[in-house]
């Protein structure tokens, strides 16, 4: 393509290549960050795994979600408590 004289029309990303000393990478690294995040990943996993009408049907409103996580949580406390 170049010996044609054909050029690439892709525009240059202008947020590549600028890189900041720490951002969002150090921040990430922080070992509280870390263990929140497992904590998070940990509770979608247990409502994914043990409540498979969540994940298969969402509910619509507001409201009915809300509870049916928050019923969700209840279950899970109280099967970790007994």
């Amino acid at each position: 393509m170049r010996r044609r004289g054909i050029r690439a029309g892709i525009p240059k990303n202008p947020r590549r290549g600028k890189g900041t000393r720490g951002g969002k990478r150090a921040f990430r690294r922080r070992k509280a960050y870390r263990r929140a995040r497992s904590r998070v990943e940990r509770f979608f996993g247990w409502l994914k795994g043990g409540f498979r009408r969540w994940t298969v049907r969402p509910e619509r409103r507001l409201a009915t979600f809300l509870a049916f996580v928050l019923l969700a949580c209840f279950l899970i406390a109280w099967r970790i408590l007994r």
